[in-house]
């Protein structure tokens, strides 16, 4: 699967080739097979690209558009991967926008039919330039920017999460697991943590999410004990943590852990969530613990 994704990719950039001569240029081969080395990690990118380079050369923008934010999500998607680290996952984003902006700055300096840079270009020259060429040009830088834009949006959000874990305050809180397993989304267990009763009483529509405080007890185990309101003091034992939307409710973090398919039997032994908490109260939970609060790996 991963091969034909890889083949469908690089089916995309012949057709992208054949229609635009741009696409031809060494910055922009260069780029494709950025993608296509992308395609091999994620098997459902390389059909998004070819549908999204057949929809584009024939002028089929609201399809393109479609296509293309389906890209940019399973691009996303690759923070979900079970198989590699965070920080590996990250290098790899990492060093596919590093090419891909090297690439866009060389074709700023070079223009983008490579003859040199803009500035260099005669008015002469630039007023005999044909007007499809242009828009070559500019579908081009396009497909470049949509490219750099998704990988930063990726590499955001996981310099975050690892910002979360590197620096966060780690917290222990008990779990009711329910309802392990799900057909429809593959493997996961379904999370409960104690609230306070207020938190069923707010508003799910709210734009601010609302926090809990958690306590920490002598056993090391923190409890959420109240609803905070703005403003509201903490003290030496207690965190404040804000709670996410889920199904229509408010929930701490979230309400699911998902792992690898057949690995059930052992996550069934997880007793506690383990999470990173920060002093603005963003909280990301990493990982799960048996009774003892040893992880579970």
């Amino acid at each position: 699967m991963q091969a034909a994704s890889v083949a469908l990719a690089l089916a995309a950039a012949v057709v992208l080739a054949r229609r635009w001569p741009l696409m031809r240029q060494p910055a922009v081969v260069t780029a494709l097979l950025v993608v296509a080395a992308l395609a091999w990690w994620l098997p459902t990118l390389g059909a998004i690209v070819l549908v999204l380079a057949l929809t584009t050369t024939g002028h089929r923008w609201r399809l393109a558009g479609a296509a293309a934010l389906a890209a940019a999500w399973v691009v996303g998607s690759f923070y979900y991967l079970l198989q590699w680290p965070l920080s590996v996952k990250a290098l790899w984003l990492l060093g596919s926008g590093a090419v891909l902006a090297a690439l866009a700055w060389w074709m700023h300096l070079t223009g983008p039919d490579g003859q040199g840079p803009r500035s260099a270009i005669t008015p002469p020259a630039r007023a005999a330039r044909p007007a499809p060429q242009a828009a070559r040009g500019r579908a081009g830088a396009l497909v470049l920017a949509t490219l750099l834009a998704t990988l930063a949006l990726v590499n955001g959000g996981i310099w975050q999460k690892e910002r979360l874990i590197g620096q966060g305050q780690p917290v222990f809180v008990e779990l009711a697991p329910v309802d392990p397993r799900s057909l429809m989304q593959g493997d996961y267990m379904r999370l409960g943590f104690r609230l306070p009763d207020g938190v069923s009483k707010l508003d799910p529509s709210l734009a601010t999410r609302p926090q809990v405080v958690l306590r920490r007890g002598a056993d090391g185990v923190s409890q959420a004990v109240r609803v905070r309101t703005p403003g509201q003091a903490l003290s030496a034992d207690e965190v404040s943590v804000q709670l996410a939307p889920a199904a229509g409710q408010w929930v701490l973090v979230t309400d699911a852990w998902y792992f690898r398919e057949g690995e059930a039997e052992r996550w069934a032994a997880a007793r506690y969530g383990e999470f990173r908490v920060m002093p603005d109260g963003q909280a990301l939970l990493v990982g799960l613990t048996d009774g003892q609060r040893r992880p579970i790996r």
